[in-house]
């Protein structure tokens, strides 16, 4: 498969991604943006959100915050429903979202981050499926996009701060991919 330059394959269509509103994920949504897709800040902190979508709609580029809990499917129901009705295909979709804690966890704390992230997991997978049922995927696969943004991170071409478990999940999926090209995992000095 031929990877294409990001900014061709983002210069139009629609993105949603969960967990815009801070960390990782809103430094894919203004890296996205850029391009010049439309950007949906899908996150539970609709304050954040917004400024996200305020910050890109400063800078001359395309975005709506929508507030989702993406531990519970019928948001996300709600939320492919809008993005399908007022955007219509959906070209790049994100699951950045999920909880954290910091220090030590008691067990229901360590539960309900357990069920929260796994469900959110669980539910986006049904969505992110549907959605691209209903984007007929056009042009390039979900998994594709996503890939790009994540050599784009690699690559040192965008930096953002985001919580452990994302950059855990990176760095796996870097070494999956280093392994599978026969490649040492560390890059050379």
């Amino acid at each position: 498969m031929t990877t294409q330059d990001p900014e061709k394959a983002f210069n139009s269509g629609v993105a949603v991604i969960t967990g815009a509103g801070g960390g990782l994920g809103s430094g894919l949504a203004r890296h996205i943006a850029s391009f010049g897709m439309t950007v949906i800040i899908a996150d539970i902190d609709l304050k954040r959100a917004r400024e996200v979508a305020s910050e890109i709609i400063a800078a001359k580029g395309k975005a709506e915050a929508r507030v989702v809990d993406v531990s519970r499917p019928d948001e996300l129901d709600a939320l492919a429903e809008h993005v399908h009705t007022h955007y219509g295909d959906v070209r790049l979709l994100i699951n950045n979202a999920a909880i954290e804690t910091l220090g030590l966890l008691n067990t229901g704390i360590f539960d309900r981050a357990e069920h929260d992230n796994s469900t959110g997991d669980t539910a986006w997978e049904k969505h992110r499926r549907s959605m691209a049922e209903m984007a007929r995927e056009k042009g390039m696969g979900i998994d594709e996009a996503s890939r790009i943004i994540l050599e784009q991170i690699a690559e040192g071409k965008l930096w953002v701060s985001t919580h452990p478990a994302i950059l855990t999940e990176i760095l796996q999926q870097r070494i999956q991919y280093y392994d599978s090209q026969g490649e040492p995992n560390v890059p050379p000095a």
